[in-house]
């Protein structure tokens, strides 16, 4: 694959390093602190599903965002309330977040 995604949650944003960059990308948040669905307030994890959906754990807005990379390489942020996939088979919870799965 080649590129690297990174939680920066002093920064509250979401980070990309292409392959040989020298340099990365804000690719979500970055903005200051924030609730808006294009907002992190101390991001924690990342983690990509099998279809390409980036999974971020927003620690201080008690939430895991999805958000969907186009095919120009920009990112469409949804607000979900969703849990973490491994082998999507088995869903985690975040231990620093709380859901309502009602």
């Amino acid at each position: 694959m080649g590129t690297v995604y990174v939680a920066d949650s002093i920064n509250h944003r979401i980070m990309r390093w292409f392959k040989g960059s020298k340099s990365g990308n804000v690719i979500i948040g970055g903005r200051g602190i924030g609730s808006g669905t294009d907002q992190l307030a101390y991001p924690e994890d990342l983690q990509f599903d099998r279809q390409g959906n980036l999974y971020v754990v927003d620690l201080n807005n008690n939430r895991i965002q999805m958000f969907t990379i186009d095919k120009s390489s920009c990112v469409k942020g949804t607000c979900e309330t969703l849990l973490l996939f491994e082998r999507s088979t088995f869903l985690y919870q975040s231990s620093s977040c709380r859901f309502d799965l009602e």
